[in-house]
């Protein structure tokens, strides 16, 4: 998979689940970190296309295949 796949793969995964969490709103609103949470939903989604999906790999944030993701 290159980038432009995986970045289409992830973001039609995840776009539902920002969009329909009012939860999320309220945290953007009091400007609280929910990188927990991303953490989870991308690791969920990311386990739909790869076997070795790993949170917190050498203080990566998600690593899977050839890839890291650090999520600021």
């Amino acid at each position: 998979m290159d980038y432009d796949q995986l970045a289409k793969t992830v973001f039609e995964e995840l776009k539902p689940k920002l969009e329909g969490n009012r939860g999320l709103s309220i945290f953007a609103t009091e400007r609280a970190k929910f990188e927990g949470w991303l953490k989870v939903e991308l690791c969920e989604s990311l386990s739909k296309h790869y076997d070795d999906v790993v949170p917190e790999k050498d203080r990566i944030d998600v690593a899977f295949g050839d890839w890291a993701i650090q999520l600021k």
